[in-house]
Parts: C-alpha cells; structure tokens; sequence
C-alpha cells in the first residue's frame, strides 16, 4: 500500500541563523540558494525535522508510528515550502525565512509559478498511490492552483478551512474535508494544528489495516466521525503549581527609555489576565502547571527583550473580579504585581463597563483616591458612567455624575497632595458642519469650528473635508484626533476658544454625544509631558 502526504512548511523551524536564508536569496535564482546552502552546510536538515509548527508536530507524531508499526505501508511525504517549493521530507534544507501568507494574490501566484509548484504539486498527485492526504492552508492551496486539470492517481482526502473548500473543484476520488471553529472544539486541537491532528488520527489507524481508507470515501458516513471514534479524554487540569520561575521582575533596557514616539503618543494596554505558560506543551496540550494562575505563568512583556508598549491600565473590577486576585494585588502593589519596575507606568480606572447597568457607580471618589495612592499608581483616573444606547434615558444624569467627579477629583488630589497624576472624564460631541463641542474636566466648554483650519488644504486636514471621516474624531489624552494620525492639542482648542471668547462655563454647554471619553486635564497634561496622549485598547 502506497500513501501520499502533501503538507505544508510552517514559520516555527528547528534551525535558526541570523544569516539564513530570506526570500531575497531564493529569488535570486538556484545558484544563489545553492551558495548560501554551501555557506550553511553544517545546519542542513531534512525537511521533515526541520519544521516545528503544531501542524507538523501533530502530523509527524502519526508519520512515525505508522512507519514504526506497519512497515509494509510505503508512506511517501511532501511539504510545501515558500522558499524551496515542493519538496520531498528527506530533502535537507537551509534555515530559512519565507512565507506565501503575507503576499497578496497577484505576487503569491508569480512566485509560486517560478517555484513550479503548480507543476510539481500535479505532478506528484499524479503518480498511482492507494490513498492520499493533502494537508494545505488557504494560501498554500492557492500556489497549487488546483484546478479541472488535476488529475489524482489515487482516493484523495483533501483538507483545508471551510471557505477555501467553497473554491475547489469537484473532482472525481477527490473528499474534501473542511475545518473551522467548531472541528477545532470538537477534537480539542487549535485550529492551527488541526489538519495535522487529524492526518495523525489516520494514519495510526492505517497502521491498523487499510479498511479506513475505504471507510474515509463512504459518502454515507462522515470522516469526522471516523475520526473521533476512539478520542482520547481530555485531560483533566490539576490543581496550580507555582513555577518561581516566572515570578521575575523585568529590567527596561535604555532602548525602551528611549522611544521617540512618546513625545507625542504613549500607548497604555489594559491588563486583563492576558498570562500565558511559557512551557505549555502544545502536541498534548498540557498546562506545564497544572492549571492556569499568576504563580505560573507570564505577561507579554516579560516574554520579549522590552516591552511593546508604553504603560498598562488596570481596571479596579478587573483587579477585584476575585478575592485571591483582590489579595494579591492589593498585598504587592500594582508594579510589583505586574512585574514591572517602579519607573514602568501603571495608569489606574475604575472599569466603567462593570458597572454600566447600575444606577451609580459602586464606588466613591474618598475610595478611588485611596486605591491609587495604596496601590501606587502613577495615574488616576475618576469616576466615571458610561452613557450607551441602553442608557439613554439617564444620559442627562450620567453626563453631569462625571463632571462633578472629575472635578471633585481633581480638587481632592490638589488638596492632598498625592504623588500621582489625576486624570479627570470628559467628551467631545459632533454638532453640525465642521463643529466640534467639547468639555473640558475643569469645568469649561464650547464649540469649536475646524472650518478655518480645513480651508487651508494642508495634507493632514483634507482628509476631514469628508464629513464621515470628520465623524471619526475621538479623544486620547490630551488630544483631539483622527485616524490618519492629525491631531490637535487639547490646550491650544481651549486658548483659542478663550481669545475667541466662546469658553463657557459647563453648565452653559449643552451635551448630548453618547460616547464618554477619558482625558487628562488639559493644562496640567499639557505643562508635565507636551502634546501627548494615551490609547486605552478596551
């Protein structure tokens, strides 16, 4: 019996270099890749030990125990390469970098027709085999361009997502198997490594006997079915073992220190349990503790040389959602919890979105005073109530409760003289034409008219001659802004609209845009930091 497996390269590889090769080298031609290869003969591997991707991993669990226990079963193995084209499993190949996923249709096409891989793929396909699996993400299947043409030399099970699916021809001895979300919950494999998973689960029952190949074909049955028969349990979490491994306070390097970007833009992510394992076994999918907790597992910034962003935002219902979380932060304080060191920025909120059904917050401005100042905070911002369609009714209501604690807020923190930086709620609403209303947390507002300014043409303004791009306006801290990256300081908007005098006491302004935006206050922001603002990702 003679099966044939078409499979696929992935990004995670056994071999690294710094000097491996790229898409550039391959492009230049066989004698430039011959080169390099020459260069790097020492790290040569062949193709099927080279890759180290979930679908690999998965596939070649099944690979080795059908050649273990049925050796009068001629498995024959080719894997797609990006940089290589179709190659056979025991051809040795460079480290290397290449992928079809990030070319566009028209590039990806000229590329793998150069590799000849429409050619090679039909031809391989073509030779007489008793059963044969194709195992091909979207964009690989597209460097085949599969076609009317393809002519199969033996009972095929092609598998791939389920929109791909929807494009294949109908041949004949060709199934086609597709995956999504659901398959994936149903075999407890990651998507991702899912075709790899399930060829495993045929070939091991191949090593049985080859009715399955028959079985596979029966258009009155479903392969899946066939397949999950037999399925391992899933595997029953332990409880939490700490690993002090992880517990490791990270040291900014100057590179970090140094990002330009910050004159104008700091980016502030919120933190919501986003741990992961850094030993999960992904092949058994196994947590390397247990089960998930902070005592074993780690942030995204301590997985990298430096962290990529600016600051995290911790909500306190976020921080409160548990009583062992609630413990934990409150006994460490918020850096240290985070394990970050104390010059790493940690803004604070309250987590409006907890509350957003309940008449008031749950919280008083004493207490938010206090949290920040116990947890230390670097920044604070008030209390605020989130107006959506569902509370239209209180909007009115909702509006002014943030003002006044904003600027009580504001006012207490002057008075005590806390060490971190307040950060009062405001808005910005659309009126008409180019008119913007926006209120100000010291309790001053106005309408401001951007026609002027979009008159003059300039590049980064014509954009807001379209008033559904003008629409697209939202507050960071310390900024009007758009998406094309224009931006306008939220202290200069309200010195012009005193020299114009059009600043108006807040009980004067009259606001009714559903959106409630958080900014610091503009003249305090403004004299520590410059023109800057900051992003919450919610």
């Amino acid at each position: 019996m003679r099966v044939l497996v078409i499979s696929s390269c992935t990004g995670e590889k056994a071999v690294h270099r710094a000097d491996q090769l790229t898409l550039d080298d391959f492009r230049q031609g066989s004698a430039r890749v011959a080169e390099r290869e020459r260069a790097l003969a020492d790290l040569l591997t062949p193709a099927e030990t080279l890759y180290t991707g979930l679908q690999h991993q998965r596939l070649m669990a099944g690979v080795r125990e059908l050649r273990e226990r049925a050796r009068d079963i001629r498995l024959d193995l080719h894997i797609l390469s990006a940089g290589y084209g179709l190659v056979p499993a025991d051809r040795r190949l460079a480290p290397y970098e290449a992928t079809f996923s990030d070319m566009g249709k028209p590039a990806l096409r000229a590329w793998a027709d150069q590799l000849e891989v429409p050619a090679a793929v039909r031809g391989v396909l073509a030779e007489p085999y008793d059963f044969g699996l194709v195992l091909l993400g979207n964009e690989y299947l597209e460097a085949c361009r599969l076609g009317d043409d393809i002519r199969l030399g033996g009972p095929t099970l092609l598998i791939c997502g389920a929109n791909m699916a929807k494009t294949l021809p109908r041949l004949p001895r060709l199934r086609l198997l597709a995956l999504s979300n659901a398959e994936a919950k149903r075999f407890s494999c990651a998507l991702i490594g899912l075709k790899g998973e399930l060829a495993a689960r045929i070939l091991r029952r191949l090593a049985d006997g080859p009715a399955l190949a028959k079985r596979l074909f029966d258009p009155a049955r479903s392969p899946l079915d066939l397949l999950a028969d037999g399925a391992p349990a899933k595997a029953v979490r332990g409880k939490a073992r700490p690993n002090p491994k992880v517990d490791q306070v990270i040291t900014l390097p100057e590179s970090w220190h140094n990002k330009p970007h910050r004159a104008r833009l700091r980016y502030f992510i919120p933190e919501w349990d986003d741990l992961v394992d850094p030993d999960y076994d992904f092949a058994t999918d196994t947590h390397a503790g247990g089960s998930g907790d902070w005592s074993n597992e780690v942030y995204a910034h301590q997985m990298y040389p430096e962290p990529n962003y600016d600051g995290l935002l911790v909500s306190k219902v976020v921080a409160e959602k548990s009583r062992k979380k609630k413990e934990r932060i409150n006994a460490l304080g918020v850096h240290r919890f985070l394990r970050v060191p104390r010059e790493f920025p940690v803004m604070g909120d309250c987590g409006a979105f907890g509350y957003i059904a309940e008449d008031e917050p749950p919280y008083s401005t004493d207490e938010i005073l206090d949290y920040y100042t116990r947890l230390d905070f670097d920044y604070g911002v008030s209390i605020d109530h989130l107006i959506v369609t569902s509370t239209e009714a209180q909007k009115q209501h909702r509006y002014q409760l943030t003002i006044h604690n904003a600027e009580t807020f504001l006012r207490e923190h002057q008075a005590r003289g806390l060490p971190w930086t307040p950060i009062g709620a405001v808005r910005a609403d659309f009126v008409q034409d180019k008119v913007i209303r926006l209120a100000f947390s010291d309790g001053t507002g106005g309408y401001y008219d951007l026609a002027p300014l979009i008159g003059r043409g300039t590049e980064m303004v014509k954009f807001l001659e379209d008033e559904t791009f003008f629409r697209r306006f939202f507050l960071e801290l310390g900024a009007l802004c758009w998406p094309n990256g224009f931006e306008l300081s939220g202290s200069g908007i309200q010195r012009r609209l005193r020299e114009q005098g059009r600043l108006r006491s807040i009980d004067r302004i009259a606001c009714t845009r559903k959106t409630l935006m958080k900014r610091q206050r503009f003249d305090r922001l403004t004299s520590l930091f410059g023109p800057i603002s900051v992003q919450r990702l919610a």
